[in-house]
């Protein structure tokens, strides 16, 4: 999956995942403030990281499988993708 945001390429792997997600993003230092978030359906947030770099692991071993929404915010803006934790 590929998504952008002005000046970053994103990509985010694998998904469906059994536990361990990792988000890779282009050209990270150019951020002021960046983050990921992981909600589950419900809108509730599970998981929050702050200061992003190339390769950020995200470990979703821990929770349900299931439907999550992964929030990536960088300086304002942000994507959301859909994470299938099976």
């Amino acid at each position: 999956t590929d998504n952008r945001l002005p000046g970053h390429a994103i990509t985010i792997y694998p998904n469906p995942t059994r536990g361990e997600l990792v988000v890779k993003m282009e050209n990270p230092g150019s951020c002021t403030q960046s983050r990921i978030a992981v909600s589950n359906a419900n809108g509730i947030e599970l998981l929050r990281q702050s200061g992003l770099q190339t390769y950020n692991p995200v470990d979703l071993t821990n929770y349900p499988v299931g439907v999550y929404l992964l929030t990536i915010s960088v300086d304002g803006k942000s994507t959301v993708w859909k994470v299938v934790r099976e």
